[in-house]
């Protein structure tokens, strides 16, 4: 049973077909945190995803996962780890794990489904 509350005007897609609608960062007070808000279309299947913030040399900051998300509006706050260069970029993707049920032993790179994949500047 899904108890997240949709937008009756959107109809929930199928897998191959949710795309991300909103991607953008806002840098807290500190300077050490980034709230970051994702939107994804309604969905028929709840996509899992990951987000990465690297700064201007490619390294990664923070990174988070999620896995079969309940609502199509997720905010987070990430927490940066290293050197903050300017400019910074948000990466995000959301994707579908494989179906497969009683799959013994649990391989360790699971094969995943990528449906849409999202990058925005970030300045602190």
């Amino acid at each position: 049973m899904e108890f997240y509350f949709r937008d009756p005007n959107e109809t929930p897609l199928a897998p191959d077909q949710v795309r991300i609608k909103t991607l953008r960062g806002e840098p807290r007070p500190d300077g050490n945190k980034i709230r970051v808000t994702l939107q994804v279309t309604a969905f028929q299947e709840r996509p899992s995803g990951d987000i990465r913030i690297l700064n201007q040399h490619g390294d990664v900051l923070a990174s988070l996962s999620f896995i079969e998300a309940i609502s199509p509006h997720q905010e987070f706050t990430m927490h940066l780890r290293g050197e903050t260069s300017n400019p910074h970029q948000i990466h995000a993707r959301i994707y579908y794990l494989p179906k497969e049920e009683n799959v013994q032993p649990i391989p360790e790179e699971v094969p995943i489904q990528i449906v849409d994949e999202m990058q925005v500047s970030l300045i602190l």
